[in-house]
């Protein structure tokens, strides 16, 4: 595994990201996780981004003096990351087996997309689990089956329709663009995997990208990049979701959702999203 990892052409879109996130799917966690971190974390409190991928986020932390190391796979993406020899401790370690870690090591992780991506993932949240202090909170962030990209490892016929739509197009999306995503469930299936040990699931946020529909077809993918090249429809981007995240059916039709982790007892701390455990 720790080859695919290494090998550009195989894992092109993580090394794609060592110069900063291109689109909107990326800039939205980027933003939501940050934002989440940097508004309820102390900069004291010690922080692992676990599969830190091209450190998009390890550099945002750090630059804002939080205390942040970076777990991957990937070594030759590591050494990248670190080509100046500066920045946060950087640690190569397979997420889907014990970490390095001592227990309780951490009052914050970060885990964005990486659970879908690893075969024994009950593995890595039991992990995260144990390193994190009691009352200390884990950020878990998937992909959302009804939605994105995931429509094809249950609905066939939606995935032969996308397929059909792209013959029309200059630009065809391969039906293996996300073949590296061995998990594909429901929020609620999520959940439960996520609920491990001494984790409790506190809230669960839809987060939404572009249009409020599917998003596979190239015609939609060149409407994003149109919207989301003024910052200013980014952030109205961010208001409205906001609002529509307290309305259903849109509750439940975020392009992923970001879980908010708690480990054992409250620490005392404001909560991420006051008033609206799950």
């Amino acid at each position: 595994m720790a080859l695919f990892y290494d090998d550009e052409r195989e894992y092109s879109w993580s090394f794609d990201t060592l110069h900063g996130y291109n689109n909107a799917y990326d800039r939205r966690r980027l933003d939501t996780i940050t934002s989440i971190v940097t508004s309820t974390s102390p900069r004291s409190r010690r922080i692992l981004d676990l599969g830190c991928g091209g450190g998009m986020f390890l550099k945002v932390l750090a630059s804002q003096g939080f205390n942040v190391i970076g777990v991957d796979i990937s070594k030759k993406l590591l050494r990248r990351v670190r080509l100046d020899g500066t920045g946060p401790e950087l640690i190569v370690a397979d997420a889907g087996v014990l970490l390095p870690f001592r227990n309780e090591s951490f009052d914050l992780v970060i885990c964005s997309e990486l659970i879908e991506h690893i075969p024994d993932n009950k593995t890595t949240v039991g992990e995260i689990n144990r390193i994190l202090v009691n009352g200390g909170r884990a950020l878990v962030d998937v992909p959302n089956l009804f939605m994105y990209d995931s429509l094809e490892a249950r609905f066939r016929v939606v995935s032969r329709l996308i397929r059909f739509v792209n013959r029309f197009v200059a630009e065809p999306i391969s039906p293996d663009a996300y073949s590296s995503h061995i998990h594909k469930h429901t929020f609620r299936e999520w959940k439960k995997i996520i609920e491990q040990g001494e984790l409790k699931v506190i809230e669960i946020l839809a987060v939404f990208i572009s249009p409020y529909v599917f998003e596979e077809t190239q015609v939609l993918k060149q409407m994003e990049r149109v919207f989301y090249g003024s910052k200013a429809i980014f952030n109205l981007q961010g208001s409205i979701e906001r609002y529509l995240r307290s309305l259903w059916p849109f509750s439940m039709m975020g392009h992923f959702f970001l879980f908010v982790v708690r480990k054992g007892e409250k620490d005392g701390l404001p909560s991420f999203i006051p008033n609206r455990d799950v």
